[in-house]
């Protein structure tokens, strides 16, 4: 049933960028958009159509010009919404593709934000910006011929077996096995073929070419494909081809089908695998020498090898009964209304510190006997590694006894639990078994994957036993963990390491090629998960995990003969390394212990750390690099900027995160955010990540626009999509104006006017030798409220009496939408002019008592509001924040100084001045700040209408134009 699209055909435009949706003819739907856009429509059903008469949902899709997102929803009403994505930024392929989704295997299954009325088949389409040359700034998404299918075979490959064929002239290959089934009610003949996907050297066949099978019988086929002996021997290691197995019905039009994982047909693999597998090539040649050499050898070896031999014999003499039901999420283990973990008492006790109550389920409705039990789950698993190094390093071979043991109770329990197999689909969120999510599966799983290569290299498991974990358990587990496909990079890189490292241990070709040269392997993560500036495209949740996965597997295939330690990839570790606020050059000593190994990069040895496993890194050499005063850095391409100065009172710099295209955390509505630290302290950009156990707060606070020191138009969130799919709240990205690093000043200035349409905002963000400048120009041909968000109010301060007003119980809301009614017990005033506020920053540790000034340079009268706000650190609403509004106004301004100072330091003194032109009339366009601090004067303009204004050195047309000067005497 082809479903009618095209000019003529009803077509429900539902959020996002939909105006940009044409028609390139009579039959193809054309969304062309400028990246970061987002567009939710659908097509209804023909009237009487259901989903439930038909198996497979078929179209065309062309993606041009750079990396996109194409998911798709069948909605019902009444019924949660169920999702696919057929494509996604790894690696999208070329030309038209036909995607097959299946409609009895959704990825996941989720609450519609937006209800239908009638069945219809939404299309949500996303574009991304990596920045890198031959990739445009828009996106053409192409889509036709869409159609409802009955789904006629069921056709299974598990994963991973494949058997080892010899080609001619010496070359080699694989055959793999493939079972369809007749899932009719008539007898059929299936015809087979195999389609090249990709590569030119290798030959497949897949035989017979034809089966005649009777209703619920199976026919099974061989799928053979070999290398030629020159091209087996030319080709570097880790080459990969791929072909597509594909089956129809004869005389049965539009049935083709392949081996399909949920909206994706899955192509077989050819592979030159390296020689090294097994433990050499997890942990290099001789590992278990070399373990045991450091372990005697090395006081740092001595004091490691120790803390786990400890470990190790805690687990023996502890419970190592794995339990016999499935887990779920730890970090759900929380009260739910009190926000605070859990006290575990026994089964069905779960005492609540806080309430003094005890709690059956977790915030999600899910019994808390399976979160506590996936604690019990990631220990035992975890610990099998544990227990193999305790073993090469003791000699004891009850270590090994205890770890085989626990991987013996995982085989014969783990494919019990729920989520059966890769055929079905539950609600269960990620599909995961000992835990709610495949990609938090990978630890446990490489665990163990890592503990039975390191017992058979030491000679502690008998092959039988370990032939039997590897084929019953570790591989099926870990081609269900690569079957699942996450779209926040990090954990899709961790999937995937963890893919590598069982191919490797165990010789298993299509697992090594799925993570090296697949859509969601190495190469395809390099080049689409992360922008060209080497910041995931996980908009930063988890950066320095990413990178280092990357890492992680470019060292397992330089071990295997493929050195891809490039450029590319070195831009990973400089990005993990460089962006941190403040500056924290050991953040990530394990990724710098694999970088320092392969690029000779003084900074990598400097903060490099070894280990027992992975051996001491490369010696630094010459002199230790010095980040007492690191510079800014810029990520074009990214959306972040993080500018740094030195601190004039000599403790390190002040730091200002600029996240002027990327959302904050793990997205949000949050663009044009910042965030300041100094003296090691941090006035936060948004009231903190929530611990899981207290997602609620998730959607309802931490994502909203008002929860990020951010600019909010008439309350309510900046523009983008309100997609809840897997932590995606995307909006439209800014325009870098201009960045600058000079003495005495680090500047950036972005524009938006998209985010809040009708409404030009342009932001700068400057750090001055000891202080922060914020300014903030709206303009637009309506009137709109205008909320300057400030979050950084210090915690335990004096708060609400160090702002210099007289400020009233506010009884009317800020808000009703939007986080907006999340915020509580409200004071207010207006202000006719300039406002101050000076708050005490505790102290801490050895930190003595400072304060945090602010001051807002204002010509028009502006409302400011305190109040209180859900934060991570708080049981309830207790962090305070401020508000300063401008109501029904079509222009705003928002000046403001901030200056952490001492108790004796003065006020820097600020003033604005009016901005003209060469004529000296006045730019109502433009705004101008003089500061003087530290013995300098600061002539700051932001002229967004490049008109040439007077300067102190002349005219100028600069959109941010900064001088600095030593202040007269």
């Amino acid at each position: 049933m082809n479903i009618p699209i095209g000019r003529t055909a009803p077509i429900e435009k539902i959020e996002g960028d939909t105006g940009r949706i044409a028609w390139e003819s009579d039959d193809v739907l054309v969304w062309d958009a400028p990246v970061g856009d987002r567009a939710l429509f659908a097509f209804p059903l023909p009237n009487g159509a259901k989903f439930e008469e038909y198996g497979l949902c078929k179209f065309e899709v062309r993606i041009e010009g750079g990396p996109a997102e194409v998911l798709v929803y069948a909605e019902r009403p009444g019924e949660r919404r169920r999702i696919w994505r057929p494509i996604d930024i790894h690696r999208p392929p070329d030309g038209w593709y036909t995607v097959h989704v299946d409609l009895a295997q959704p990825e996941i299954v989720r609450e519609s934000v937006h209800a239908a009325s009638a069945p219809r088949l939404a299309f949500h389409l996303w574009s991304f910006d990596s920045g890198y040359p031959g990739m445009t700034k828009s996106r053409k998404i192409s889509i036709r011929n869409v159609r409802l299918v009955p789904r006629y075979l069921g056709i299974r490959w598990n994963g991973t077996d494949c058997g080892h064929v010899s080609g001619a002239s010496g070359g080699f290959g694989y055959s793999y096995p493939v079972v369809v089934r007749n899932l009719g009610r008539v007898t059929r003949t299936i015809a087979a073929r195999l389609e090249r996907e990709e590569g030119w050297y290798g030959a497949g066949a897949i035989s017979p070419r034809e089966a005649t099978v009777a209703p619920g019988d199976s026919a099974h086929f061989t799928v053979t494909l070999t290398f030629p002996g020159s091209a087996s021997t030319s080709l570097p290691v880790f080459s990969c081809e791929w072909f597509l197995p594909v089956f129809s019905l004869k005389g049965v039009a539009d049935s083709d089908e392949g081996i399909l994982r949920s909206c994706k047909r899955i192509p077989l693999p050819l592979m030159v695998m390296p020689e090294k597998l097994g433990a050499d090539a997890l942990f290099g040649e001789g590992i278990v020498g070399r373990l045991r050499e450091r372990y005697a050898g090395t006081d740092w070896g001595k004091k490691e090898g120790d803390t786990l031999i400890t470990q190790a014999k805690a687990l023996v003499e502890g419970d190592t009964r794995v339990p016999d039901g499935p887990g779920w999420a730890a970090a759900y283990y929380y009260c739910h209304e009190h926000r605070c973990p859990l006290r575990y008492q026994g089964p069905d006790k779960h005492f609540c510190p806080t309430g003094g109550e005890y709690r059956d389920v977790d915030f999600e409705g899910v019994d808390l006997d399976r979160d506590y039990r996936t604690n019990i789950h990631e220990r035992l698993a975890r610990g099998t590694k544990t227990l193999a190094l305790a073993t090469i390093l003791t000699g004891n071979r009850e270590y090994a006894a205890t770890a085989l043991g626990i991987m013996d109770q995982y085989r014969e329990k783990y494919f019990t639990w729920d989520w059966m197999d890769l055929d079905t689909s539950t609600d269960t969120i990620d599909k995961g078994r000992i835990q709610f999510a495949k990609y938090m599966e990978s630890y446990p799983f490489r665990a163990m994957v890592e503990a039975l290569t390191l017992l058979r290299a030491a000679g502690m498991a008998d092959d039988a036993r370990a032939l039997r974990l590897e084929r019953e358990l570790l591989l099926p587990a870990v081609a269900e963990i690569a079957d699942f496909r996450m779209d926040m990079i990090c954990r899709q890189g961790t999937i995937t390491l963890t893919a590598l490292e069982a191919g490797l241990a165990f010789g298993n070709a299509p697992l090594a090629a799925f993570a090296v040269a697949s859509p969601f392997g190495y190469w395809s993560l390099r080049r689409y998960g992360a922008t060209a500036d080497g910041l995931g495209h996980g908009h930063g949740y988890a950066q320095n995990h990413f990178a280092e996965s990357l890492f992680q597997m470019a060292e397992l295939m330089h071990r295997g003969g493929r050195d891809t330690f490039d450029p590319e990839l070195k831009r990973l570790a400089d990005c993990s390394f460089w962006w941190s606020s403040p500056m924290n050059p050991g953040a990530v000593p394990g990724l710098l212990a694999i970088a320092a190994r392969h690029y000779p990069d003084p900074v990598y040895r400097a903060y490099a750390r070894g280990g027992l496993v992975e051996g001491e890194p490369p010696a630094a050499s010459g002199e230790a690099p010095d980040f007492s005063m690191p510079p800014s850095v810029n990520f074009p391409n990214s959306g972040l900027t993080i500018l740094r100065r030195p601190d004039p009172a000599g403790k390190g710099t002040l730091d200002a995160e600029f996240k002027w295209g990327i959302p904050d955390n793990r997205g949000s509505f949050s663009v044009l955010s910042f965030d300041l630290n100094f003296r090691g302290y941090r006035a936060q950009s948004y009231p903190g990540h929530f611990p899981w156990g207290s997602t609620d707060l998730h959607h309802a606070w931490q994502i909203q626009s008002a929860s990020h020191t951010t600019l909010v138009v008439d309350g309510r969130n900046q523009s983008g999509m309100h997609d809840y799919y897997k932590g995606h709240y995307q909006p439209h990205a800014s325009e870098l104006v201009h960045f600058e690093e000079g003495a005495g000043v680090s500047a950036a200035l972005a524009r938006n006017s998209r985010i809040y349409p009708g409404v030009d905002i342009w932001r700068a963000v400057c750090v001055l030798d000891g202080a922060y400048l914020v300014m903030d120009i709206l303009r637009s041909e309506a009137e709109h409220t205008y909320d300057w968000w400030f979050h950084g109010v210090p915690d335990h301060s004096d708060g609400l009496a160090g702002i210099r007003a007289d400020l009233h119980t506010r009884p009317e809301p800020l808000g009703t939408v939007d986080g907006y009614q999340m915020v509580n017990n409200l004071a207010s005033a207006m202000i006719p002019g300039d406002l101050s506020a000076d708050w005490t920053i505790p102290p801490s540790g050895d930190r003595d008592a400072f304060i945090l000034s602010l001051r807002a340079l204002s010509t028009a009268p502006l409302e400011a509001v305190h109040g209180y706000e859900w934060s991570y650190q708080y049981r309830k609403p207790e962090k305070e924040f401020l508000v300063l509004r401008r109501n029904k106004a079509r222009n705003a301004d928002f000046i403001v100084l901030l200056q952490p100072r001492e108790r004796t330091e003065a006020h820097a003194a600020a003033e604005r001045f009016a901005v003209v032109d060469l004529r000296d009339r006045a730019v109502e366009s433009a705004a101008g700040v003089r500061v003087l601090l530290g013995g300098k004067r600061y002539e700051i303009i932001v002229n967004p209408d490049g008109t040439e204004v007077k300067a102190g050195n002349g005219g100028t047309r600069e959109p941010l134009h900064i001088r600095v000067e030593p202040a007269a005497r």
